[in-house]
């Protein structure tokens, strides 16, 4: 079996990996040039992980990556309007917590 993957974004790429590692033979297409590092960071939950750890690879994202301890979020004043604590997350998850990371490094 031949697959095509257009588009050869995170998603692409991942869905693309996750066929190699199945044994099918894909090609991915790819409109821009060349892949450029565009973006800046971006924060991968726990059911990200585990599906990355399902292809192999969330050992290697989470070492490229910080985890993430807590999140808020803050008004024009700088009053806090939300506060969330991951700390204990990874223990309810089954061993996975958010990371953030950039772009390019994912």
């Amino acid at each position: 079996m031949n697959i095509a993957v257009i588009g050869a974004g995170i998603g692409g790429l991942v869905f693309a990996n996750l066929l190699h590692q199945a044994g099918v033979s894909v090609r991915v297409f790819e409109r821009a040039p060349a892949l450029l590092a565009k973006g800046a960071g971006i924060t991968l939950g726990a059911n990200a992980l585990r599906g990355l750890d399902l292809m192999g690879m969330a050992s290697a994202v989470e070492r490229a990556g910080s985890p993430i301890a807590q999140f808020g979020i803050d008004d024009a004043r700088g009053r806090s309007m939300v506060a969330i604590d991951f700390s204990t997350l990874k223990e309810r998850t089954a061993g996975y917590a958010p990371v953030a990371l950039h772009r390019s490094r994912l």
